[in-house]
């Protein structure tokens, strides 16, 4: 671990090679990121969409509870079922579909030619589901551009700004200084360098075993985070988050962390990554730290 920098005090940096050496791939963690099956229509595109259909209330420590039916297809299974019709909108793109296997049937009505379907072995346990899009470098083998998007967002809106500044992870908290307070009871707070989990990057920079890697983080959230990480407000405990936002191994959020702590670090370290800003006469402290961090490793930075 690592926490020499400024932008550490908001996440800490894991490295690939602390966390091989410090987190084992358990199978508990492991099986929930195998997949069982794929259905491969178009392994030629400049671009691929990466995201994931589950269905799990995301806030829930179980990890077995289901969202409501009606909100969830709502905000979930229409708005991807939209993106793809518009898909032809956007280019030489196509998208990696990761499926729990309890939605198989949902998505058989997909028949784009653009869409590559990747059934997983098990269901998800709680918001583990959220991870399922990172498993793309593990399967595209070409030259590419990846984009990593949720599914209730408008694609059209934010895939041609993705692909048109790739490396680039957009991050725009509020212009308010409160704006990084997640829980005004305790101050708990939380700063992510790369947006709502949206960013582009190339295929080949995520050169490593992404489904390991995952595991090997999870292991870290469960059984060392709550003794090696710094305490700061930043890993303060809330409600509903008791080490903190996003530090729950399968709550709400932990993709965000895992982001930050992780592949936001490889990236930047190998000038591989780009970072967007609001263009404002106010930035947070977190704000500053990232932008110098990228700048120092080669990268660079934008303002919208």
């Amino acid at each position: 671990m690592r926490t020499d920098e400024p932008i550490h005090y908001y996440n800490p940096e894991l490295p690939l090679e602390w966390l091989i050496e410090h987190c084992p791939v358990e199978e508990k963690y492991s099986r929930l990121l195998k997949i069982g099956s794929s259905e491969i229509r178009n392994d030629s595109a400049k671009v691929s969409i990466a995201v994931t259909l589950f269905d799990r209330n995301v806030n829930d420590h179980t990890g077995a509870c289901k969202a409501d039916q009606k909100q969830w297809k709502k905000k979930y299974y229409r708005p991807l079922l939209k993106n793809i019709d518009r898909l032809s909108d956007l280019g030489d793109v196509s998208v990696d579909l990761f499926v729990d296997p309890e939605l198989q049937g949902m998505v058989q009505c997909i028949d784009s030619d653009r869409v590559n379907i990747h059934t997983m072995a098990l269901p998800a346990n709680g918001f583990s589901g959220g991870y399922w899009r990172f498993l793309v470098s593990d399967v595209v083998n070409r030259d590419c551009s990846i984009v990593f998007q949720d599914i209730d967002q408008s694609w059209l809106d934010c895939v041609p700004m993705l692909v048109e500044h790739c490396p680039v992870a957009p991050a725009f908290p509020g212009r308010n200084k409160e704006a990084l307070v997640e829980c005004k009871d305790t101050g708990s707070s939380k700063y992510t360098p790369i947006g709502a989990g949206m960013f582009s990057c190339q295929a080949q920079d995520l050169d490593f075993c992404m489904d390991a890697m995952i595991a090997r983080y999870w292991h870290y959230k469960n059984m060392l985070m709550h003794i090696t990480e710094p305490r700061n407000e930043f890993n303060r405990p809330m409600r509903g988050h008791h080490f903190g936002f996003g530090n729950t191994w399968n709550v709400y959020g932990s993709d965000e962390r895992f982001l930050a702590k992780v592949i936001y670090y490889y990236l930047a370290r190998k000038g591989a990554l780009n970072i967007m800003l609001h263009k404002s006469d106010f930035y947070h402290d977190a704000e500053i730290a990232s932008r110098d961090f990228v700048h120092k490793h080669g990268g660079k930075v934008s303002y919208v």
